[in-house]
């Protein structure tokens, strides 16, 4: 609808999700999916890589001839509501940005109350990983990301 409405538009598909591929290697153990894939330091944590490639992706978009610079905006809901956040914070390039219920946030209430995934699957992860210190590294990862 937004291409309709006379914008420029760009999708972002998440690496390694939607068919496209993550080949990147982190340390340790991780629980089913993307949530605690290097979860024990910020920077191997996945979605600091997903982060930056969002930044990236506004570098580009920007380089655009076509695309007026002073106009630039991010939206998006669940994990693209995160990663319009995110982006939004971590550029001067988007002049607004439109969360619509924004996943990856709060994460200390968002596992105490979770009943499916992918939280869950953090959950998941400090049954498999018994080190004491493991839920202290997980929250302080998190932090940064949250």
């Amino acid at each position: 609808n937004w291409a309709l409405h006379g914008y420029a538009t760009f999708g972002m598909l998440v690496r390694g999700q939607g068919g496209s591929e993550d080949k990147t290697v982190t340390p340790g153990a991780q629980a089913l999916g993307w949530m605690t894939k290097g979860i024990l330091s910020k920077e191997t944590y996945y979605y600091r890589g997903v982060y930056l490639d969002a930044v990236r992706a506004l570098d580009v978009i920007q380089s655009f001839p076509e695309v007026d610079e002073h106009r630039i905006g991010v939206v998006g809901g669940s994990q693209g509501g995160a990663l319009a956040v995110a982006a939004a914070a971590l550029s001067d390039i988007p002049k607004v940005v439109v969360a619509d219920y924004p996943y990856l946030s709060n994460f200390e209430r968002a596992v105490d109350m979770a009943l499916e995934h992918p939280y869950l699957e953090i959950n998941s992860y400090f049954r498999r990983n018994s080190d004491p210190e493991a839920e202290e590294k997980v929250f302080e990862t998190l932090s940064y990301f949250d």
